[in-house]
């Protein structure tokens, strides 16, 4: 290990009045570290505590007491709530570790996976990991059995543009990277105007993405993400707006990778247009001017979707059309 970093990997996991999903998710990660970090301790894990007003102290403490050596177990109670971008940002600059993985804490860790990530880091340098996602509707005991005994199974590739086209938008979803700092050092405070967007997270994964040379595509079962259990934001308006406007900034003389980053975030963000079932937790005010604005130079948009976005129906039929003849 580097000898600049105290661990392999730090897990850090921020979490606001959601201890109910957090002891779900220690329950599956807590062993696992704790059995990897017998002889040294390869690993920490954190929880960011956005100042929870429910049992979240309570349960952390808990874990911890049932350790007789807990250094590498860290629970961090904020003076106040910080914010989703607060919380992130504190994440990276506590973490100690070479490796850093930011954890929503509504997510389970299949069994091994840890041991084998830390096989995976030795063998196999890459500046992002992007560990595949497997979406349940509700938490199963069938996901947990997953396990990544067999041979994991990844792919690496050397150019970021075609990455960029295997990961697409979910670059935005933190459970599923992990970057090497090692790699790309970064000082988050030169990132203070993404402040707000909810996308804090892209000032090291986009930096990473321009200096790495490598990047590895987990396609094994390691992550298991529990479907529509985040909100209280406007949906549009991030994965349009904000994120557009952060890839601007970090590829502003890359008309491809910003082109390609304009598609794959309209893609996903029409179905809230037309699928009540899929954000009911989120806001979704003014999203019409909003993607107007965000998307007024995409040919996908200006030939087809902004014709129909008032007809749902039609607005249905003309993504699922485009989606399988160009994606």
């Amino acid at each position: 290990m580097d000898k600049t970093f105290n661990y392999k990997l730090s897990i850090c996991i921020p979490t606001f009045n959601r201890a109910h999903y957090l002891e779900r998710l220690l329950e599956s990660v807590f062993q696992q570290v704790s059995d990897l970090n017998v002889n040294n301790d390869q690993i920490e894990l954190v929880v960011l505590d956005n100042n929870s007003q429910d049992t979240t102290e309570s349960l952390c403490e808990y874990f911890k007491s049932t350790l007789e050596d807990h250094s590498w177990f860290k629970y961090i109670r904020h003076r106040k709530n910080l914010g989703m971008d607060g919380n992130f940002r504190a994440a990276y600059e506590r973490a100690q570790g070479r490796f850093f993985w930011l954890l929503g804490d509504d997510e389970e860790i299949c069994s091994d996976s840890l041991r084998e990530l830390l096989t995976l880091f030795e063998n196999n340098e890459s500046a992002i990991y992007f560990l595949k996602p497997y979406y349940i509707r509700k938490s199963s005991s069938r996901y947990k059995a997953l396990s990544c005994k067999n041979k994991i199974s990844y792919h690496n590739y050397s150019l970021k543009e075609a990455f960029i086209e295997k990961v697409g938008v979910y670059f935005t979803f933190i459970s599923s990277i992990i970057i090497d700092r090692q790699v790309s050092h970064i000082n988050v405070e030169d990132y203070s105007d993404f402040e707000g967007t909810k996308l804090y997270q892209m000032s090291w994964v986009f930096s990473s993405l321009l200096s790495g040379t490598n990047f590895t595509y987990v396609s094994s079962p390691m992550v298991i993400a529990q479907q529509d259990n985040s909100g209280g934001y406007n949906v549009v308006k991030v994965f349009s707006q904000n994120l557009l406007y952060i890839v601007n900034y970090f590829f502003d003389n890359d008309q491809h990778i910003k082109k390609m980053f304009s598609n794959y975030s309209l893609f996903f963000v029409i179905p809230f247009f037309y699928n009540d079932k899929i954000g009911t937790r989120f806001d979704k005010s003014d999203a019409i001017s909003l993607i107007d604005k965000s998307y007024a130079n995409n040919i996908y948009y200006r030939a087809f979707f902004s014709k129909v976005i008032k007809y749902p129906k039609i607005l249905k039929y003309t993504f699922h059309f485009l989606k399988r003849i160009f994606f």
